[in-house]
């Protein structure tokens, strides 16, 4: 038999935390919240990219794509981001998870939280997906 010196997928590694922060919550449940927290990150991800590069459109005074950002992209992008941190305090409320925020910049972890026992994935405190 022979062993792995790989890492687990961050999923796994995150419900594995989850599992031990609290005695409320079981296994499957802290795999599945860790999975659509990773799940959320990627969203997360994906809209703090947007806002650094913009979204390409048609401009027709340029005749070709140009990546653009306007106040309607802004205003959902703010809303799209609320719903995200409201989803991931929803699901991290029974682990009693605090400072959960998605950030703007898209290296990295985007999304980020602090877990009662100070577990941490990063360089920064907290824990990040």
């Amino acid at each position: 038999m022979t062993t792995t010196t790989k890492d687990p997928k961050p999923a796994t590694q995150l419900a594995a935390i989850l599992a031990r922060e609290t005695r409320k919550v079981s296994a499957f449940r802290a795999a599945r919240d860790a999975e659509s927290l990773i799940a959320l990150g990627g969203r997360a991800a994906r809209v703090a990219e947007q806002r650094c590069n913009g979204i390409p459109r048609w401009n027709a005074a340029a005749r070709q794509m140009l990546a653009e950002w306007t106040e309607q992209d802004e205003s959902r992008a703010d809303r799209a981001v609320s719903r995200i941190e409201a989803q991931a305090r929803e699901i991290l409320a029974p682990y009693g998870a605090t400072r959960i925020k998605a950030s703007g910049d898209p290296r990295g972890y985007v999304l980020r939280f602090n877990l009662k026992s100070g577990a941490s994935n990063g360089m920064s405190d907290g824990w990040g997906v």
